[in-house]
């Protein structure tokens, strides 16, 4: 009798599902928005607890930040002021707490940091917006 799952051996199947709700999606869009005036942005995304089914923690606490990765063309002290400054505004009304990770295009595509276990667990679970 051949085994019936023998053609599954070395096959990996993978089912992503995120549960970012509409008011995070919504408040990552307006993040957006307030970045694209301000800076340079490259990319936007969201990770972390809120963006995936994380049964173990409470993503659907909304105690939970909502975390953010920003790249921007350049990194100055003055572009950190402002992400932080915008993502306190784009999570103030909906009353989310925006924690922002910020990189330069150099740092995100080419440096030490760009391949940090941070970093492979955002490209694998980050919802990105389209800019």
């Amino acid at each position: 009798m051949s085994n019936p799952f023998a053609c599954f051996v070395g096959v990996v199947i993978f089912l992503y599902i995120t549960c970012m709700s509409t008011l995070d999606h919504q408040v990552l869009e307006r993040l957006g928005a307030l970045l694209r005036q301000r800076v340079s942005l490259v990319g936007l995304a969201a990770f972390g607890s809120r963006v995936r089914d994380d049964s173990s923690s409470s993503a659907a606490d909304n105690d939970s930040d909502l975390d953010v990765l920003v790249i921007s063309e350049t990194l100055t002290p003055d572009v950190r002021r402002i992400v932080s400054d915008c993502a306190f505004e784009a999570g103030f009304d909906a009353g989310i707490l925006v924690s922002p990770v910020v990189f330069s295009r150099e740092e995100w595509e080419h440096s030490p940091e760009g391949g940090s276990p941070l970093a492979r667990s955002i490209r694998h679970e980050g919802v990105f917006l389209t800019l």
